[in-house]
């Protein structure tokens, strides 16, 4: 069993706006933001993982790019087998 956790911490960050008449973008200064994502993994039989992926744990409303919010607090779950 491994348990993985990350923070992201972004500050500072400028978003381009090309949706002007000018091919010339406006940058907008876009919020600071941190996101924490969690993952565990265990073998569960000879060969066979699960992975439990807990992406945006802190559920934050954020911008990586200037007019696209980014998805709040998301699970997946994969199987990998090896043969």
């Amino acid at each position: 069993f491994s348990l993985e956790g990350q923070l992201r911490l972004m500050r500072d960050i400028m978003g381009a706006d090309f949706s002007g008449p000018s091919p010339v973008p406006v940058l907008y200064p876009l919020d600071d933001y941190a996101v924490m994502d969690v993952t565990a993994l265990t073998r569960v039989w000879h060969g066979m993982e699960l992975k439990l992926a807990l992406r945006n744990a802190l559920d934050a409303e954020y911008q990586a790019m200037y007019g696209y919010p980014m998805p709040g607090r998301n699970l997946s779950l994969a199987v990998r087998y090896n043969l």
